[in-house]
């Protein structure tokens, strides 16, 4: 028997809070490239402990599609239909804006076009590869649309070992992480297929980022009893991992020689549990949020929260436009280490608040709205103040990536 969809407003904070994340890093990515010597080193050591975010939003989506999909009805054919003609228009768009050279950015690195045959080709090589820009977290999307089904089924056909699943899919992921860290590196794979070869875009590299988020949805008021009751427990755990990731990061280069890009790689196991531990607490401060908002629904944070929400997707799609004018305005302050105390946190609030208003400009405007995945305003709804309800209709996943693909920060 059907039940009604569950809205939980912990993954409205959880989605502002990523994306926020996600263009920080990005920010932290214009700075770091500027820099060298010591500076180069303390940014790229507290870069790498916000490389948690791509993790929370693979995380985010397993989490939503099950709370949406695992105690109803599913018909594949009309749930692939909805979800890839809903996420494949922007898809189509904006990777057609980013080949089309118009905004120049690092983050966009390609050859030069001079005709339609050299656009054609690009644009066909960046929609099936999903390399330009973040696109990539798309295609990973689409990759997990298609085995839902299948994934769905699984774990209602075996929903007495969830718990035995969960810990099958842990060790999976951690072999699978050494093997990228420590084995990969040495194989030749210039002639492997794309997605093991670009590991970074295969839905399978995030295989338990989607489970964790699934099994937390189905069997989430019990899990939700647990993180509350060791609230405490998690603060710390956070405040060590915080700490040590610098660290981690300074035994990467210096100890084991890795590069200052491979050093940063979220596909380290590590990185892993340090996600885990990052994902845990934006979940608790998320709840924390939820009884704010049944308490002051009408709250300025409340608002903007609901308003956020709804935007992160085009926030997500619309962010290289919001570095490009950054990179363009402030091409040379990182060159003065001294400053980056102050310039990082203010760029960052500027890159989001650029974003945000790209992105809120679409969702106002009719048609357009279709470009950053939202359907059309109905008349009557024109306004900032989000009403939900347990049964909402428009729950969709967060779709916001954290880093470009092939390991560039």
């Amino acid at each position: 028997m059907a039940t009604k969809r569950r809205y939980l407003y912990e993954v409205d904070f959880m989605r502002v809070f990523f994306i926020f994340g996600v263009l920080t890093v990005h920010t932290f990515s214009l700075y770091v490239l500027q820099l060298s010597g010591s500076a180069a080193d303390i940014t790229n050591a507290v870069h790498a402990s916000l490389h948690f975010t791509r993790m929370g939003f693979m995380f985010m989506t397993g989490m939503v599609l099950f709370i949406t999909h695992y105690n109803r009805p599913l018909q594949p054919v009309k749930f692939w239909l909805k979800r890839y003609i809903a996420v494949g228009i922007p898809y189509l768009f904006w990777n057609a804006l980013y080949v089309s050279q118009l905004v120049k950015s690092h983050f966009i690195r390609q050859e030069q076009i001079h005709s339609l045959a050299e656009f054609g080709s690009a644009y066909w090589d960046a929609l099936i590869h999903g390399n330009v820009s973040f696109m990539y977290y798309v295609l990973v999307t689409f990759q997990l649309y298609l085995v839902f089904p299948l994934l769905r089924w699984f774990l209602r056909r075996f929903s007495t070992q969830h718990l035995k699943i969960l810990i099958g899919g842990v060790v999976f992921q951690l072999i699978m992480l050494v093997g990228i860290k420590y084995g990969l590196p040495h194989v030749d794979t210039s002639r492997w297929p794309f997605l093991l070869r670009n590991y970074g875009s295969f839905v399978l590299t995030y295989q338990i980022y989607f489970l964790a988020g699934g099994l937390l949805a189905i069997h989430y008021d019990k899990i939700g009893q647990l993180i509350d009751q060791h609230a405490r427990l998690i603060w710390r755990t956070l405040i060590g991992a915080v700490l040590l990731s610098p660290i981690y990061y300074l035994y990467n280069t210096r100890i084991l020689g890795l590069s200052a890009s491979a050093a940063k790689s979220v596909h380290q196991p590590l990185m892993m549990v340090y996600a885990f531990i990052v994902i845990m607490a934006v979940l608790l401060l998320g709840r924390r949020y939820a009884n704010f908002r049944a308490r002051t629904p009408n709250a300025w944070q409340v608002r903007f929260i609901s308003l956020g929400a709804k935007l992160s997707f085009g926030i997500y799609l619309s962010q290289t436009l919001a570095l490009w004018l950054a990179e363009a305005l402030l091409p040379n302050l990182a060159k003065q280490p001294g400053w980056l105390i102050i310039a990082l946190p203010i760029t960052s609030i500027g890159v989001f608040a650029t974003a945000f208003v790209i992105a809120y400009c679409f969702y106002r405007t009719p048609v357009l709205c279709h470009l950053i995945g939202r359907p059309s305003i109905k008349k009557g709804a024109r306004n900032h103040v989000t009403t939900y309800r347990t049964n909402q209709s428009n729950l969709k996943e967060p779709l916001q990536p954290e880093i470009n693909q092939g390991g560039r920060h």
